[in-house]
């Protein structure tokens, strides 16, 4: 039993066999006296146990960036991939050779790099200011909870997704399967086409900004080129 309902059992009872002697004083307002003395003190208390939670939570993430295993920057060179770095939005990252370069001020990305041979498979850099208050990708809500969401935007299907810190920066990964767009052109057998694209698209907040890789082939390419899509994700940080 909490202590002020046994304070005030304690005190009903004492009322109880001493209003007999005290006629001008109602039992109602002492008992009203004793219930508003413990709310106060309850209310005291309030703003300590908020502070705590708070504390709390903060422990609470501090201990989830522990948790979350470190990966190193991918920075190993090859006949499919070129370094890049752009000084002025200040990334870096290994480019697949041998794509066409587009710059997007003003379009919704900050990067493009194109296949010469296939309109699927391309390699999109984004960064947008972050929301206000949030200084990770952690801080954006549980991966599981926001690739559903990411999914259901694409009209597509999460097939996997991770959590990994390079550089003390977090990273939320995740792999898609989704509709394609029908209106572009494909070359190739029509017996053999592709039915769906194939997307790997990571996410990570730095120096204020919500950074984004988003790189796309479709299912009859992604087998071919899956390693250098994934080598090229994984080489990318926002500093350089």
């Amino acid at each position: 039993m909490p202590v002020h309902f046994w304070k005030l059992e304690r005190l009903t009872h004492s009322l109880i066999k001493t209003n007999f002697r005290m006629k001008f004083v109602p039992l109602f307002v002492l008992i009203s006296f004793f219930l508003a003395t413990e709310a106060f003190k309850v209310q005291r208390l309030v703003p300590g146990i908020v502070a705590f939670a708070l504390l709390q939570g903060n422990v609470l993430k501090s201990n989830a960036l522990e948790d979350i295993a470190s990966v190193p920057l991918y920075t190993k060179k090859s006949n499919d991939l070129q370094a890049y770095s752009d000084i002025a939005r200040g990334f870096k990252l290994l480019r697949p050779f041998g794509f066409n370069e587009f710059d997007g001020a003003g379009t919704g990305y900050a990067i493009k790099f194109a296949s010469l041979f296939d309109v699927d498979e391309n390699v999109v850099i984004g960064s947008v200011p972050a929301t206000a208050g949030k200084t990770s990708i952690l801080d954006y809500g549980d991966i599981a909870v926001l690739g559903d969401k990411l999914a259901s935007k694409r009209g597509g299907k999460l097939i996997n997704s991770n959590v990994h810190k390079t550089d003390e920066i977090v990273f939320y990964t995740f792999e898609f399967e989704n509709p394609l767009d029908a209106s572009l052109p494909r070359t190739g057998p029509k017996n053999n086409r592709p039915t769906k694209g194939i997307e790997i698209y990571q996410l990570c907040v730095s120096k204020g900004r919500l950074w984004s890789i988003q790189a796309t082939s479709n299912d009859k390419l992604f087998p071919l080129h899956e390693q250098t899509f994934r080598n090229t994700v994984a080489s990318f940080v926002p500093h350089l």
